[in-house]
């Protein structure tokens, strides 16, 4: 496990950097996109998109509640969907 500290970046958006090892193993590159999935515990899953497409859900569920920024119910749903 490592520990990162969270980093604002512009008004509303929090980044967490993503360790260089587990980047080069995944091959990920610039650009590449991942997935993020919340899980019941708080915690969050996050897959490169080999991964993910193997791991698709027949059910998506958004909690619309929590998307407090403009465009951001949006992009969660456009998301699902690559």
């Amino acid at each position: 496990m490592e520990i990162r500290k969270v980093q604002r970046v512009g008004h509303s958006t929090m980044t967490v950097s993503l360790p260089s090892e587990w980047i080069k193993e995944q091959g990920i590159k610039p650009r590449d996109i991942l997935f993020i999935m919340p899980e019941r515990d708080g915690s969050l899953k996050i897959m490169p998109r080999h991964i993910a497409q193997r791991e698709e859900a027949e059910e998506y569920i958004v909690n619309a509640d929590v998307c407090d920024e403009p465009g951001m119910l949006e992009r969660i749903i456009v998301g699902s969907y690559i």
